[in-house]
């Protein structure tokens, strides 16, 4: 198949409701497509347009898309889409984890057992498949070269494990922030990653659980997705749920692998706003929607330097997400007159946060390491003051003014940072916590880790009003 006949294919595909592309300079979704056919795995055309949206490339081969949203009602071959996008990684683009997880157990073991059909019964790919475990709980394919794949449920445990070049978050209707807190700092360390988030809208019951996804689905819908890939099939809410040609706008297959008189069968049998969610793809209104968004996204991107860098002396803050499950270090110094943000750390855990900063102290002129002594990263100040280390702890008045310290600096342009992709998921997260007449970061209504902002407007501070040095110091530097 050449690139121009899969145009053609796509051509002929259902329209999504909703379609975004990275800008590429290249796009690998033809031999993806190739491989599958020779397992037996022959993508509709709808599939083959979800490959075509998510396996673009830059000009350094890098994917121009680190995110992917496929969005579709059940039982129109999503996991298709996951399958062939699986075997391309192991066989075609040598990456060496992939993790597919699901929500629920069973749903990650049938799609184990049906990749694993596909393999089998090809020979080719067979021959280069060293093993295929099949014990409870440890369902993996690995090859000769090393590559492995691996199937699991998804929870807060089992995320600090999930890191690797290829992440499949399936049922990504149900993503609560504990799990995406231990996700997302696994994938800090891969220079060429991509996320999919393969589901069906949310219904109310995962309202909290939804937040991520929905999330998402706002940057899809914005005028700047970055690297997002969206490919998403629904009907407006409001809409005619006995509307045949609503049926087809939300179900790619409907004819074909959806047969009509079982979506008859649904309509008279399911709660109508069951219906609408599950087979009409309409996004229930967003419970959240009155939680303001903390920092323009856009704004921070504005403030992108590629050669962006802080200089001595540097402040550092660290922060802890209330449950423990993930902790980031910032940096701020000076650049060309701006104060420069740089995320040094962001990892899974605290064991390793007290060590680091020792390090990080050790090596670099520093002012002071600023913390919210009111949050979870309070109980490392002994620790650290053993350590010797020149702490800034800041309470709820501090806390409240970093926050709107950061806010101002990005309006206005007046702060730099080179454009590091985990922070601008994190900025792109974090929302609003009214206190009193002003307000804070809400941990607790951001669906994902925000440890990295939370630190950063704690450094800028800190950065701009140190505290005094004690009087031995000072005696010691003059």
């Amino acid at each position: 198949m050449s690139m121009t006949s899969l145009r053609r294919v796509i051509a002929a595909a259902p329209k999504p409701a909703l379609l975004v592309q990275p800008p590429e300079v290249s796009n690998a979704a033809v031999e993806a497509i190739e491989l599958a056919a020779s397992a037996g795995l022959d993508l509709d055309p709808w599939q083959q347009l979800a490959l075509r949206a998510s396996l673009g490339e830059t000009d350094t081969g890098k994917w121009a898309a680190t995110r992917v949203g496929v969005i579709v009602p059940r039982q129109n071959g999503k996991g298709a889409c996951i399958e062939a996008r699986e075997l391309a990684g192991l066989f075609l683009f040598g990456e060496r984890t992939i993790n597919h997880t699901a929500h629920l157990f069973k749903t990650a073991a049938d799609a184990f057992e049906r990749i694993t059909g596909l393999i089998e019964n090809t020979p080719d790919l067979l021959r280069r498949t060293l093993y295929i475990r099949r014990s409870h709980g440890e369902e993996r394919i690995r090859l000769r070269s090393g590559a492995e794949l691996k199937f699991l449920a998804r929870s807060a445990s089992s995320g600090r494990g999930l890191g690797g070049d290829l992440l499949i978050l399936d049922e990504a209707y149900h993503l609560p922030a504990a799990v995406m807190g231990a996700i997302q700092p696994t994938l800090s360390a891969r220079v060429n990653h991509q996320l999919w988030f393969t589901s069906s809208p949310p219904v109310e019951e995962y309202a909290v659980e939804g937040r991520t996804l929905r999330r998402l689905r706002c940057t899809a819908e914005s005028a700047d997705p970055g690297r997002l890939a969206w490919v998403e099939y629904s009907n407006p809410s409001g809409v005619d749920p006995t509307d045949r040609k609503a049926w087809a706008r939300a179900n790619p297959n409907l004819g074909t692998r959806l047969s009509i008189s079982a979506v008859e069968d649904e309509l008279d049998t399911l709660e109508p706003a069951i219906f609408e969610v599950e087979r009409l793809g309409v996004w229930t209104p967003d419970p959240d929607q009155d939680i303001e968004a903390a920092i323009p996204l856009t704004e921070w991107e504005a403030c992108e330097h590629a050669d962006a860098a802080p200089s001595d002396p540097i402040t550092f803050a660290f922060d802890v997400a209330p449950n423990r499950n993930s902790a980031s270090i910032v940096a701020v110094g000076d650049w060309h007159g701006h104060p420069c943000v740089e995320l040094v750390e962001q990892h899974s855990g605290t064991e390793w946060l007290v060590d680091r900063l020792g390090e990080l102290c050790e090596t670099w002129d520093y002012t002071a390491v600023a913390f919210d002594s009111g949050s979870a990263a309070g109980s490392f100040q002994p620790q650290l003051e053993r350590l010797g280390i020149r702490l800034a702890p800041e309470g709820t008045a501090g806390v409240k003014r970093a926050a709107g310290r950061l806010y101002d600096s990005v309006a206005s342009g007046q702060l730099a940072h080179w454009g590091q992709p985990e922070m601008a998921v994190a900025v792109g997260g974090a929302k609003k916590r009214d206190i009193g007449d002003a307000w804070a970061f809400g941990r607790r209504s951001s669906a994902i880790d925000i440890t990295p902002v939370v630190a950063t407007s704690l450094a800028l501070i800190t950065h701009e009003d140190p505290p005094e040095l004690p009087a031995e110091l000072l005696e010691f530097v003059y």
